[in-house]
């Protein structure tokens, strides 16, 4: 069994409630969530804060990696660490 969760059995019925509400008018549940803007109530700058992060994620990390692991398929030790550093950035 997981842990116990920190919301009681209310709100999570609530939570689930409203993205079944909103189901039916997009293709999944997932896009019914993403649809949902003001679930999540941080300030704006934490906002453009998480973007930034996951464009640097997707633009830097993500064809470092690929190409870390590439050159590291031939051989190369320093296609290793730089595979092995971005893992660590992901893992972080």
């Amino acid at each position: 069994m997981g842990r116990p969760s920190q919301h009681s059995p209310e709100v999570r019925e609530r939570a689930v409630r409203m993205v079944l509400d909103h189901t039916p008018d997009l293709p999944s549940q997932w896009a019914a969530i993403l649809a949902w803007p003001t679930a999540y109530r941080d300030a704006d700058w934490i906002k453009a804060t998480w973007l930034g992060n996951d464009w640097i994620t997707l633009l830097v990390e993500a064809p470092m990696m690929w190409g870390g692991r590439r050159a590291a398929g031939t051989g190369s030790v320093r296609g290793e660490l730089v595979s092995l550093g971005t893992v660590g950035y992901a893992a972080w």
